[in-house]
């Protein structure tokens, strides 16, 4: 499997890629393309430990591979890269550029690029094999920290390669129109505390929220930051293409998980520290696609929550957020839920209508491709005091907004601690807190 983290092949810890070996002229029988490749971009500020907007969307062309597939779906052969070369030219645009390749003549074409592959897998053969059977092949393992390049893949459908089709010369080159559009195979997640700006200047910065003084006999208001996040029950393992039923060709877009064969939750908890002073986690964490399912009806556990409940209340994936504030040496803890109120509420119905027995939920899967902010817009108390105690409880005490952000506009949802809504474009200004 593609190693993203440190326990195997760890791109993290690698060097940057180098270009593949070029060879001069093409092989005998062959053709010298170019074909452009867009990867998706997603603009935002970056720290020491972050990927940069240009490692987001990097393809190394060692560790990458063309396949070529008549329509249908059947394997006709492996096409040798020579070389990746990003656009540059233009201030801020990392995700298009060129791969140079070498293929046969031929028609009605699909290609198929696999970037960023674990060195292994490289090595892999690949024989008379479907495209399904051939996307299983590639897989990858959970990040524990940040990696400098991430799996890929992109298709795309060529009507024909041919040397008449190439530029006149001796060294004839043909370019195909395209682009392959890339689609990251990780979910990214990123977190800050009143987070501001658009997505091209995006800003966090600390929060206020009460805390009991002894010594005054008070509640006082104290400046939190985020110390860390960690990540319980993501996917151990995702898998670098998407299914054909998961995946909708005709306008690129991800529609549902694609989950590796006997994939199960990671044992290990990738532990993400934020950097001293940015009060944010963003362009850091980045996760195998991974499943959040129901029931729709599941609430927070509490003394009336049956044991199977809260069985999968631990087993879903979540985050706990570690904060400080100025007032304290300790640390508390929040438990955040990628969720949202599964019931229409008019932007005119007052929140504290709904009772605990209308509350229900629905969970959203990690999908590929797609961005999750998560903003922590309000501190209303101070959480739980240690890891566990934050693990069975409800987000109490907290107000976040998850932003679900993709090619396709999938809109915002926003949780309050206790009840979540269904955002389009503006914010509901709700108050209670769990």
């Amino acid at each position: 499997a593609t190693a993203l983290a440190g326990c195997r092949d760890s791109f993290s810890d690698r060097d940057l890629p180098t270009p593949a070996p070029t060879e001069t002229g093409a092989p005998d029988g062959t053709i010298e393309v170019r074909l452009p490749y867009a990867a998706p971009l997603m603009s935002t500020p970056t720290t020491l430990r972050a990927l940069t907007p240009a490692d987001e969307c990097a393809i190394d062309a060692t560790r990458s591979r063309l396949f070529v597939f008549k329509s249908d779906g059947k394997l006709l052969y492996e096409a040798p890269i020579t070389s990746v070369s990003p656009d540059g030219t233009e201030k801020g645009k990392y995700d298009k550029g060129i791969v140079t390749a070498f293929l046969k003549e031929g028609e009605d074409l699909k290609l198929a690029l696999y970037a960023n592959l674990d060195p292994e897998q490289m090595k892999t053969p690949v024989t008379d094999m479907s495209r399904e059977a051939i996307s299983k092949l590639f897989t990858f393992d959970l990040v524990t920290k940040t990696p400098t390049r991430l799996p890929m893949w992109g298709e795309l459908k060529v009507d024909k390669v041919s040397h008449t089709l190439a530029d006149a010369g001796d060294n004839a080159v043909q370019t195909i129109t395209g682009p392959i559009k890339m689609l990251r195979s990780v979910a990214r997640i990123d977190v800050g505390l009143n987070l501001s700006g658009t997505a091209l200047d995006e800003k966090s910065s600390t929060l206020t929220g009460p805390i009991f003084d002894a010594k005054q006999g008070a509640y006082v208001q104290a400046t939190y930051k985020i110390k860390s996040i960690r990540v319980f029950n993501a996917s151990d393992r995702g898998q670098v293409s998407p299914l054909d039923a998961s995946y909708n060709a005709d306008d690129g877009k991800v529609t549902a998980l694609s989950l590796p064969e006997g994939v199960k939750a990671a044992t290990t908890t990738p532990t993400f520290t934020s950097k001293e002073g940015t009060g944010s986690l963003l362009r850091e964490i980045y996760l195998p696609e991974t499943d959040n399912p129901g029931p729709g009806d599941e609430t927070s556990p509490d003394e009336k929550t049956l044991p199977e409940d809260k069985k999968k209340h631990l087993d879903r994936p979540y985050l706990i957020l570690e904060l400080t504030n100025d007032k304290e040496s300790k640390s508390h803890f929040f438990r955040l839920d990628f969720l949202k109120y599964s019931d229409k509420v008019s932007g005119d119905k007052s929140i504290e209508e709904q009772t605990d027995a209308k509350v229900t939920y629905s969970y959203l899967p990690l999908l590929r491709n797609f961005r999750y902010k998560i903003n922590i817009t309000k501190i209303g108390g101070p959480g739980f005091d240690s890891i566990e105690d934050a693990q069975m409880g409800s987000a109490a005490d907290i107000q976040y907004n998850v932003f679900v952000i993709s090619e396709d506009d999938l809109g915002e949802v926003m949780y309050d601690g206790k009840y979540t809504l269904s955002v389009t474009e503006k914010e509901f200004s709700v108050g209670k807190y769990g």
